[in-house]
C-alpha cells in the first residue's frame, strides 16, 4: 500500500516548526507523497528535508544534494521523531543560509 503525506500532516508539521522557534525561516509544502521542508532565497526554493510516510505512522527521512536530488538517509520514525532529529543532531543543514535572502 502506498501512503501519501495530507493537508493534516502538513499543517502537523508547520505547528512543530511554530512551537520550536527560531526556525521562522522555513516553511513546509505538501509535495505528494511527501511533505518538503525548505527556505526561500528571494525566488528560489532551497530544499532541506523531505518527509514521506511509510506507513500510517512511520516517516522516511531524505536529505537534498547539491544537485537538486534527494539522498535517502537510515532515519525512520515518526513525525515528531525525526522533527527532533531535524532540530537536534541534523539542525546545521536548518539554519538560515548566509548571504542569503533568508537574513542572519
Amino acid at each position: 500500500m502506498r501512503y501519501e503525506a495530507t493537508r493534516k500532516d502538513e499543517a502537523n508539521l508547520k505547528d512543530l516548526l511554530w512551537r520550536h522557534g527560531g526556525l521562522e525561516h522555513l516553511e513546509v509544502r505538501l509535495h505528494r507523497p511527501s511533505l518538503v521542508m525548505y527556505s526561500q532565497d528571494g525566488e528560489e526554493r532551497i530544499n532541506r528535508a523531505r518527509l514521506t510516510p511509510q506507513s500510517k505512522t512511520r516517516w522516511r527521512l531524505d536529505m537534498p544534494l547539491h544537485t537538486g536530488k534527494w539522498q535517502a538517509t537510515p532515519y525512520e520514525g515518526t513525525l515528531l521523531e525525526l522533527f527532533t532529529l531535524l532540530t537536534t543532531t541534523l539542525m546545521p543543514w536548518m539554519q538560515p543560509l548566509f548571504g542569503g535572502g533568508e537574513g542572519l
